[in-house]
């Protein structure tokens, strides 16, 4: 006779939690913020991108102060909510953005790409400079 046991099917089945309601807690918890997450993002994009293409200008970096920031100062950008600004990042080129959220590490709205608006997001910390229209 073989003494061999046969591996359980499900991985789990030898796992003793010593307090299992604590990981369905926390489990009901991800899954309650990733829904408000998500509620939160397509409420933003609901109301839609800009009806009109941003200004015909190209504003020039040499207009803003040359200051080496660590971050953009929350405060200092939400003025820029709900209307056309010109964000310049730190890496890549500079683009015309209508921001709809400035939270307190980053901002998300639409940004002019190609001639048309897409839906982004950035953290302020990756922000050079920008100004608003």
């Amino acid at each position: 006779m073989n003494n061999f046991t046969q591996p359980s099917k499900n991985k789990l089945d030898n796992i003793t939690l010593a307090y299992p309601e604590e990981l369905v807690y926390y489990i009901n918890m991800v899954k309650e913020m990733r829904s408000a997450r998500a509620m939160v993002m397509s409420s933003r994009q609901k109301d839609g991108p800009p009806k009109t293409p941003p200004p015909d200008i190209t504003p020039q970096l040499s207009d803003q102060p040359d200051v080496d920031l660590k971050a953009v100062d929350p405060g200092a950008i939400k003025p820029c909510v709900y209307r056309f600004s010109y964000i310049w990042p730190k890496r890549g080129k500079p683009f015309w953005a209508y921001l709809v959220y400035v939270g307190k590490k980053s901002v998300s709205g639409w940004k002019y790409y190609k001639n048309r608006w897409v839906y982004f997001g950035m953290d302020l910390k990756d922000i050079k400079s920008f100004i608003c229209y």
